[in-house]
């Protein structure tokens, strides 16, 4: 017979075995909570960082085009050998990587169809041969045609003829025409619409922008009609701008949406197969919000949570058999497992807004930081500048002393930016050899052009690298500048790429700054040094 301290010792064990089962119950349901909390944030910030880097691909594309348009519209008479010289300046197949290729489909009357065929014999190339005779594909008499008149392809040009009428409303072997309706519709929009997805050629996007005669958009849709030229055409690997930004990440599905003829369209997909709970992630292309870009993810891999949460408290359960010591060292370990998710994360996190090789901010992190300079420019009235900065012939580096050279360069230039910068301003890297800089209040004290011209003095003083001993490079860059202003980042950067563009149109090495025009045009002030010769050892 047990006497009464074993019976009440007895009581204690069961009631002490009792609470640590049910301690390891709720530490399980906490566990749970905590990973899903966790996996979730990683998600998130992953998902966001794809997301943006599709968005971000399509729009620069995007706004490609509508530059494009500009160029059509001015030069309505270009030849093909002038369109494709445009694209190779603006070293396209570089800067615009996922492009498949652009062109310029001329509205034909029917009356008008011989003197353009006899445009286009004579104008034939490489990029839109004509063989022998001109005949319209399909044949058939129309009142109008749409036409290719010029053309510049990335790629393969693919297995349409050159001669194709975009405007028939079916073709051979082919069926309905993905095109025709789309035509019709930017031409009475006035504004960039998307194909339905092409069988034949799977995730690839097709965008067309109309061409008026004058400087602007008609104000009617009939007027718009009237004074119709023809269409810009924009062609996109959905496929391989999504692989991109996936960087080999196999656990989530990426789709490219856009809302055509009120209906939903998915227009390029890629990635995983997702079963069960599926999270999800959308980033608009643009402002418009007709199209957008959509992450899906079970998680970010390993254990469910259900079943690790299960774990815990079967562990638990086991400890409660045993002494309460054990369960604190349990305890400790749970802590520092979830100290390691949380610096996990913290880790996915930095790297989804820094570039890897510079450390520097990366385009989602700049976009954010020019969503904060808008907001203080309204508030407070500061003035503030975005840089837009393109190193000159950066190419020849790695061509002459390899990759690895390249890549110290650009790390070399990051840490002068930096240096060369106030602590509240900021210097990030776009991708490529394309860098963004920042300024706000003291740093323009001297006016942008000063500050401008001072960041490529710094940029010009040799750099001795460790990976090149006995060789010293001097960097020559282009500059584009615009005001921290407007409605959204997208149009400050884009203000800023326009301006280097005309930078390096006007001979490369000096800088423009961006300004609205009289009437809502755009000016380029040309601002910096002309006559610049480059030195033997420069890029």
């Amino acid at each position: 017979m047990r006497s009464p301290r074993e019976r009440a010792w007895n009581v204690a064990t069961w009631l002490l075995v009792v609470l640590l089962v049910v301690a390891s119950a709720l530490a399980g349901v906490r566990w749970k909570s905590d990973v899903d909390h966790e996996r979730a944030a990683a998600f998130s910030t992953t998902a966001s960082a794809v997301a943006s880097s599709v968005a971000t691909t399509l729009q620069r594309q995007t706004d490609l085009t509508k530059v494009e348009q500009a160029l059509v519209a001015l030069n309505p008479h270009m030849t093909n050998a002038e369109f494709n010289r445009w694209f190779n300046d603006l070293d396209a197949a570089k800067r615009y990587a996922g492009g498949v290729g652009f062109g310029f489909v001329k509205r034909v009357p029917a009356d008008q169809l011989r003197a353009f065929t006899a445009e286009m014999q004579a104008d034939s190339s490489a990029a839109l041969p004509i063989h022998g005779t001109y005949e319209v594909f399909p044949g058939g008499t129309r009142s109008e045609y749409c036409l290719l008149r010029l053309a510049f392809w990335l790629g393969p040009s693919g297995e349409l003829p050159p001669t194709l009428d975009y405007c028939a409303p079916t073709i051979p072997t082919f069926g309905p025409s993905p095109a025709a309706a789309t035509l019709i519709a930017a031409r009475d929009t006035g504004e960039l619409t998307l194909t339905t997805p092409v069988p034949v050629y799977p995730g690839v996007l097709f965008a067309f922008l109309p061409v008026y005669e004058g400087d602007a958009t008609p104000s009617t849709v009939e007027a718009r009609r009237q004074s119709l030229i023809g269409w810009v055409a924009g062609t996109f690997d959905g496929h391989a701008i999504i692989r991109a930004a996936e960087a080999g990440r196999h656990n989530l599905r990426v789709d490219v949406i856009a809302k055509i003829s009120n209906k939903n369209v998915t227009l390029a997909s890629d990635g995983a197969k997702l079963d069960g709970q599926v999270s999800s992630l959308t980033v608009p292309v643009g402002d418009d919000g007709t199209w957008w870009v959509t992450v899906s993810g079970n998680s970010l891999g390993g254990t469910s949570a259900t079943t690790q949460g299960i774990v815990v408290f079967g562990l638990g359960l086991a400890i409660s058999l045993l002494i309460f010591g054990v369960m604190q060292v349990l305890l400790r370990s749970r802590g520092r497992a979830l100290r390691l998710v949380r610096e996990q994360t913290e880790e996915l996190r930095y790297r989804a807004l820094h570039d890897d090789l510079t450390g520097l901010p990366n385009r989602a992190l700049i976009m954010d930081r020019v969503e904060q300079l808008l907001g203080r420019t309204r508030r407070q009235g500061i003035a503030s500048a975005a840089l837009f900065i393109d190193l000159d012939s950066f190419k020849d580096v790695n061509d002459t002393y390899g990759h690895a050279a390249g890549d110290a360069l650009l790390r070399a230039v990051a840490d002068r930016l930096s240096g060369s910068i106030r602590e509240t301003d900021t210097a990030g890297r776009i991708g490529g050899d394309e860098f963004i800089v920042l300024l706000e209040g003291a740093s323009l004290t001297d006016g942008v052009p000063t500050v401008a011209q001072r960041l490529l003095d710094t940029l010009e003083e040799p750099f001795a690298l460790t990976e090149l001993p006995g060789v010293t490079l001097t960097v020559r860059a282009s500059v584009g500048v615009a005001d921290v202003e407007g409605d959204s980042p997208d149009a400050v950067l884009r203000n800023a790429d326009m301006a280097l563009y005309e930078a390096k149109a006007a001979g490369k090495s000096r800088f423009k700054v961006f300004s609205d025009g009289p009437g809502g045009g755009q000016n380029f002030d040309l601002v910096g040094r002309v006559g610049l010769e480059p030195t033997t050892d420069g890029l």
